[in-house]
């Protein structure tokens, strides 16, 4: 009876360790997956900021021209800018939590 738990447990142990090697690879993919997610958020967030950049200099230089007419519609997209790159930080803090955890769980 002894030998026929020690056989068991060395079955369970070695099945655990093949999972544990199957899923090894599978952790690396979703990790890098988020990696390459943190890379692309980035750069659309930096894209972002540019646009949004760009239309508080259209304000600025409306407002100095005095340019009234075009003063609503510029706020209007600067705030809507403001929206994008607000959101495109949201997810770029999301993946780096993602992978974060890949990272723990791995």
């Amino acid at each position: 009876m002894p030998q026929l738990k020690k056989l068991l447990s060395g079955a369970v142990l070695g099945a655990a360790v093949a999972g544990l090697l199957c899923a090894a690879p599978a952790m690396a993919q979703d990790i890098k997956n988020d990696t390459k997610d943190i890379r692309q958020d980035r750069q659309t967030l930096q894209s972002d900021r540019a646009t949004r950049n760009g239309a508080a200099q259209q304000l600025r230089s409306d407002r100095q021209s005095g340019n009234t007419g075009a003063l609503k519609s510029d706020r209007q997209t600067l705030a809507a800018d403001q929206k994008t790159v607000n959101q495109q930080k949201r997810d770029l803090r999301q993946d780096k939590r993602d992978r974060r955890q890949d990272v723990r769980e791995k």
